[in-house]
């Protein structure tokens, strides 16, 4: 599945897959294998996932099943467009991050939509989050 290029950039953005032993490594490849056709996708997006972004070989499967389930179902990812999702976008952790932003836009009366805050709720720094909000606060008043 993993030619010598993507193993090598994997294991230059994540030197900690040294540190895993051959059979935590397989288990680590077959779980991202088996979430393959559960997110309705093929090998060659996951390939394109982590050639954009090596350390989620580093991810516990169950949780990016969990975040890919959380943008579907409450932010509204449509499950055909997993596929040519940025793959970085899984990068940010749910409970800390994901979810607490979420839980902020609804409280100010905005329906989180993927189209419109998907950066917003995984990659915007905590700082441009907050001058963010204060600028929807100050609009929505």
């Amino acid at each position: 599945m993993y030619g010598p290029d993507e193993v090598g950039r994997i294991l230059m953005h994540a030197p900690q897959i040294l540190s895993f032993s051959m059979s935590l490594l397989e288990q680590k490849l077959r779980g991202l294998e088996c979430m393959m056709p559960l997110l309705l996708v093929d090998e060659n997006v996951v390939k394109r996932w982590l050639r954009a972004s090596p350390r989620l070989i580093l991810y516990n499967h169950d949780s990016l099943r969990h975040k890919l389930s959380f943008f579907v179902t409450e932010m509204g990812l449509a499950a055909t467009d997993l596929p040519n999702m940025d793959s970085r976008l899984l990068l940010s952790s749910l409970a800390k991050r994901i979810k607490p932003r979420v839980q902020e836009l609804k409280q100010c009366g905005v329906q989180p939509s993927w189209e419109a805050h998907r950066h917003l709720v995984t990659m915007y720094s905590d700082e441009q989050f907050n001058t963010h909000m204060q600028k929807v606060r100050v609009t929505l008043s």
